[in-house]
C-alpha cells in the first residue's frame, strides 16, 4: 500500500474540479475567519511570551497578522496559527475531528507572501490540503487517535498542510513525498494540555513545521518514501490496527471541504465539545436566570465520549473554562451570553460561578462511539425543571456574510494593533476571485512599523 506516493499524487494533480465557486466561497471564509481569529489572539498573555521569544524576527516576507511585522516563513507560521488557535474560535471540522484551517491558513499565507503566489493558487492549495486532511483521518481513524490522548488538530494538520504548502510552492511529486514524510515525523501534541498556553502550541508548531518540511524537501532534503503507511511509520505510531485502506480508497467522490463534514465556523471561545450544551444552557437563560440563586440542580447530558476532551472540572483560569463543561454552562445561565470576556481569568473565579458551579453535574447517555452527537441541559429551579436539548452543531454559516463580517470587526475591537476591518475584509474576500490576486499587499492597510511598535509598546 503506497500511501505516502499516493497523497503526494494528490497533492500535485491539476484537479479538473478544483476551481469550483462553491469551493471557492467555503475556502475564502475559512481564510476569513482564520484571520479574524489570529488578529484576536496576538493580545493573549501567550502570545506575548511567544511573540517575545522570538525577537528579534528574523528576516523575511511573511506577515505576523497580529503586529504587522515581517519574518520568516517558519516563523510567520508559528506565530499565528497559536495567535489562532489561542482563543479556540477558530473552525473545525467533522471530518479531522479537529481544527483544519489554523493549521493550514498560516502554513499557507506565509508561504504565498514569501513566493509570490496567487490567492487563486492559496485556493487550491487549501483544497488540497484539507482533502489530505480528510483522507488521514480517515486511515488513522481520527478519534481513535484523539482518544489515545493526541491532539489531532496538529498530528493530521501537519502532514496536511505540508501536502497543501508542497503544491502551493509547485513541488514535484517526489519533493511532496518527501515533505510528507519529514512532516510526519514530527506531529505531536498532548490532550493532556488542553486548558493551557501550550494546547495552541500545538497547532503553531504543526504550521511551522508543515512549512519547515515542504521547504526542506524542495532542497533534497530526504525521508522514507512509505512514512506514512511502513511499519513504525505514522499510522503505525498514531493510528489503530486493523491497517488502513488502500490508496484508492483514500479520497472518494466530492470534495470533503464542502460536504457536511467540512469546515464548521465557531460562535464562541470555547471548545467545540461545549457548544451544543452552551446553546441549550443559552436557550434557558431567559427564564432561569433571574433566579439562579433558587438553582437545586443543573444536569449536563452528552452522547458517549462528549466531554472527553472537557477535563476541567473546577476551572481557575479563562483557559481551562474553555475546557469546562460545568463553567460554560454555568456562565451562559448566569450571563445569557458567551463572549471573550467569558474566558478572562476573573470571569471564571466570580463568586456567583463558585456557588453555581457545584451544582452542574455531568453525565453520558448510554449508547456507543457511533451514536449522534447532542447536548441536552436540565435546570431544577423552584421544584420544576426545566430542559433544552441540542442536536445540530450551533455553527455560524459560512454562507452568512454578515456574521462572518460580524465576527471579524469583533475580534479586531480592542486589540494592540489598528486594523483596517473594512478594507481587510474587501481584500480577504478577492482572494480566491482571479489567479492575478497578489496575496502580499493583504495587510497593507495597517502600516507594518507603526503596528509592530503599538504592539511592543501595549
Amino acid at each position: 500500500m503506497h500511501i505516502t506516493r499516493a497523497l503526494a499524487e494528490f497533492a500535485t494533480d491539476d484537479h479538473a474540479s478544483l476551481h469550483g465557486p462553491e469551493l471557492h466561497a467555503a475556502v475564502t471564509a475559512a481564510v476569513i475567519d482564520t484571520v479574524a481569529c489570529c488578529v484576536a489572539g496576538g493580545s493573549s498573555p501567550g502570545s506575548r511570551m511567544l511573540h517575545a521569544t522570538y525577537e528579534p524576527l528574523p528576516d523575511g516576507q511573511s506577515t505576523v497578522v497580529s503586529t504587522g511585522a515581517t519574518t520568516s516563513p517558519t516563523v510567520a507560521a508559528l506565530l499565528n496559527a497559536y495567535d489562532g488557535h489561542v482563543h479556540d474560535l477558530d473552525d473545525i471540522a467533522d471530518a479531522i475531528n479537529g481544527h483544519p484551517s489554523v493549521v493550514l491558513v498560516p502554513a499557507l499565507v506565509a508561504v504565498a507572501e514569501a513566493f509570490a503566489r496567487s490567492g487563486r493558487e492559496l485556493v487550491d492549495a487549501y483544497v488540497v490540503g484539507f482533502e489530505v486532511a480528510s483522507a488521514i483521518a480517515r486511515l488513522l481513524p481520527a478519534r481513535a487517535n484523539f482518544e489515545q490522548g493526541w491532539h489531532t488538530t496538529s498530528v493530521v494538520g501537519v502532514v496536511a498542510a505540508a501536502a497543501g504548502c508542497s503544491r502551493l510552492l509547485g513541488s514535484s511529486v517526489d519533493e511532496t513525498q518527501s515533505a510528507l514524510g519529514i512532516a510526519a515525523s514530527t506531529a505531536s501534541g498532548s490532550r493532556r494540555n488542553f486548558g493551557t498556553h501550550t494546547k495552541a502550541l500545538h497547532a503553531g508548531v504543526a504550521s511551522k513545521n508543515a512549512v519547515l518540511s515542504a521547504l526542506l524537501a524542495r532542497r533534497g532534503f530526504t525521508s522514507a518514501p512509505d512514512q506514512i503507511e511502513a511499519d513504525a511509520g505514522f499510522l503505525a505510531l498514531y493510528g489503530e490496527r486493523p491497517r488502513p485502506r488502500p490508496p484508492a480508497e483514500l479520497f472518494p467522490d466530492g470534495w470533503t471541504v464542502v460536504s457536511d463534514r467540512g469546515t464548521q465556523m465557531k460562535r464562541w471561545p470555547c471548545c467545540g465539545a461545549t457548544h451544543r450544551p452552551a446553546a441549550s444552557a443559552l436557550a434557558l437563560a431567559p427564564s432561569v436566570r433571574h433566579r439562579l440563586d433558587r438553582v437545586q440542580r443543573v444536569r449536563v447530558v452528552q452522547q458517549p465520549g462528549g466531554f472527553l476532551q472537557l477535563i476541567h472540572h473546577r476551572p481557575t483560569t479563562g483557559l481551562q473554562g474553555k475546557f469546562s463543561a460545568e463553567y460554560v454552562v454555568a456562565a451562559a445561565l448566569l450571563d445569557g451570553a458567551l463572549s471573550m470576556a467569558s474566558f478572562a481569568d476573573s470571569a471564571v473565579t466570580r463568586p456567583e460561578i463558585v456557588d453555581l458551579l457545584p451544582l452542574v453535574e455531568l453525565a453520558e447517555q448510554p449508547g456507543t462511539a457511533a451514536s449522534p452527537e447532542f447536548a441536552m441541559v436540565e435546570v431544577e429551579v423552584d421544584g420544576e425543571v426545566v430542559r433544552h436539548r441540542t442536536d445540530a452543531f450551533p455553527f455560524l454559516p459560512a454562507t452568512d456574510v454578515n456574521a462572518l463580517d460580524a465576527k471579524f470587526h469583533d475580534c479586531a475591537r480592542g486589540t494592540a494593533v489598528p486594523w483596517d476591518t473594512t478594507e481587510a475584509l474587501r481584500y480577504l474576500k478577492t482572494i480566491g476571485a482571479a489567479p492575478a490576486v497578489d496575496l502580499r499587499p493583504l495587510f497593507a492597510s495597517r502600516p507594518r512599523a507603526e503596528a509592530a511598535e503599538a504592539f511592543s509598546a501595549a
